[in-house]
């Protein structure tokens, strides 16, 4: 049964979907869709979602309604695996400003140019640090991670993730948090047991794929190797 709160929520989105949609100027967009077509065929078809305009603006209108970026104070916001940078569009048509994070590929390139999102070109990898972006973030979002090793492996465990963490806190402010959609694995689940229970230990709320974690928490600072001593079996 769909509740009265359910259909307010499906309502606000849609409003908010059609707004976000009629701000938003494409012209240009469709200049980078033909480069795509004409030099790189095979990478336009794997990447054709993309260019889906409805639903990557319904998507990420949806993401930033949960994120409460719809409503609020402006914040600084560091996306990695921005991809074509829907996420950060609809993050800056709500006032927040953005700067996108992923790994070299001119179709990322190219719309970043048309959206003049700043962009740096990086590949996160286990236990290496990120580039220092010159700011202090509010919120880090990650849509679909892969950089866990999720296509390639082998999946991180707790000291890569508390690499991770603990490296990113030094580029946010105090009350700053991340927020991640986790790829399914081909078990279906999304973190490995003793992961969840550690990222659950440093304050996270985790429900399913989403994972949604105070990055100055509980454990922000402590060794790795004191953490899982601490940390229920």
């Amino acid at each position: 049964m769909i509740t009265p709160g359910r259909l307010t929520q499906r309502a606000c989105l849609a409003w908010r979907w059609r707004c976000v949609r009629h701000a938003l100027s494409l012209s240009g967009l469709l200049e980078v869709v033909e480069w795509a077509r004409n030099n790189c065929p095979g990478q336009f078809d794997d990447n054709a979602k993309y260019f889906d305009v409805d639903f990557q603006l319904y998507r990420n209108t949806a993401f930033a309604i949960r994120l409460g970026l719809h409503k609020g104070r402006s914040q600084r916001i560091l996306d990695l695996g921005a991809g074509c940078g829907w996420f950060c569009v609809v993050a800056r048509y709500f006032g927040h400003e953005v700067t996108a994070v992923d790994v070299e590929h001119e179709l990322y390139t190219r719309c970043m140019s048309h959206w003049n999102i700043p962009q740096f070109v990086h590949r996160i990898r286990a236990r290496t640090p990120l580039p220092h972006f010159g700011s202090q973030f509010d919120l880090v979002v990650g849509l679909s991670v892969c950089f866990n090793g999720h296509e390639h492996g082998p999946l991180w465990g707790v000291p890569e993730w508390h690499f991770f963490f603990e490296d990113l806190a030094q580029q946010t402010t105090p009350t700053a948090r991340l927020f991640m959609t986790i790829n399914a694995q081909s078990d279906g689940s999304y973190l490995p047991e003793p992961v969840a229970r550690y990222v659950a230990d440093r304050g996270a709320s985790i429900s399913g794929r989403y994972v949604n974690l105070p990055l100055h928490g509980p454990d922000h600072g402590r060794s790795v190797a004191t953490t899982m001593t601490e940390s229920p079996p």
